[in-house]
């Protein structure tokens, strides 16, 4: 991310998060939309998390490139800070559970 890598960061990040929420609440890491829902159901996620986690996901699914090109928006330096905060804020509330 400091050097300017949007895109792999927004990557590494969502896939980070998803893994932790798939060993989480034991789901099926193919389907993130799922882990999220499943994650803030067992309140593992707060509601602000769970939004953040929907917007990083829709990025990270942005990333293929036949939807890159379409140049609907860009990934920004921002873009990649949320995924970061939302990544050590997701790890820094599971600390607290017994999972």
């Amino acid at each position: 991310m400091k050097a300017g890598l949007n895109k792999p960061s927004i990557v590494l990040y969502s896939g980070v998060l998803e893994a932790v929420l798939a060993y989480a609440t034991k789901g099926d890491r193919d389907n993130f939309v799922t882990l999220i829902e499943e994650s803030y159901k067992k309140k593992l996620i707060t509601e602000s998390n769970r939004n953040k986690l929907n917007v990083i996901r829709d990025f990270r699914n942005y990333v293929h490139i036949n939807r890159e090109l379409l140049g609907d928006f860009t990934l920004t330096d921002g873009v990649a800070q949320l995924a970061q905060e939302t990544c050590q804020s997701v790890l820094k509330g599971l600390v607290n559970y017994k999972i």
